[in-house]
């Protein structure tokens, strides 16, 4: 979860005492909607895209450094979305928001969460791009 997440602070107890990533419920005095608990701590290693090329491995692209394995990235929905072109990448987590998009020709290791609002009340089906 990012920091500023409307999530934070807006759950109710449902009698679950710790989170996905084993953190306490909750864990700043306030329940947080959804699996996993706000921790300032770890929000702290998170990095946000702030695309002024396309290049992931360019540190001008990131408001905390790159992206690692102990370092989140966080892709929001900008006009310029990264490339990791040429080399494998690995990273704490990624969450890539509504509308934006992360492009790669090679491996990407570390849970990747993309988030996807839809605008109507129709059935959508999504599937995550595969390559066999």
């Amino acid at each position: 979860m990012s920091a500023g997440s409307p999530a934070i602070g807006a759950g109710v107890d449902v009698g679950i005492t710790d989170d996905i990533d084993g953190d306490a419920r909750p864990l700043s005095g306030t329940f947080d909607i959804g699996a996993d608990e706000f921790n300032a701590t770890v929000a702290s290693d998170v990095t946000n895209w702030t695309g002024t090329n396309s290049d992931w491995f360019d540190v001008a692209n990131w408001d905390n450094g790159l992206p690692s394995a102990t370092v989140s990235a966080n892709i929001p929905n900008l006009p310029i979305d990264p490339s990791a072109l040429g080399a494998p990448i690995t990273v704490l987590s990624m969450s890539i928001e509504s509308g934006a998009s992360f492009i790669t020709d090679n491996a990407v290791t570390g849970p990747i969460t993309y988030e996807r609002e839809l605008s109507t009340s129709n059935w959508h089906y999504i599937s995550s791009p595969v390559r066999m």
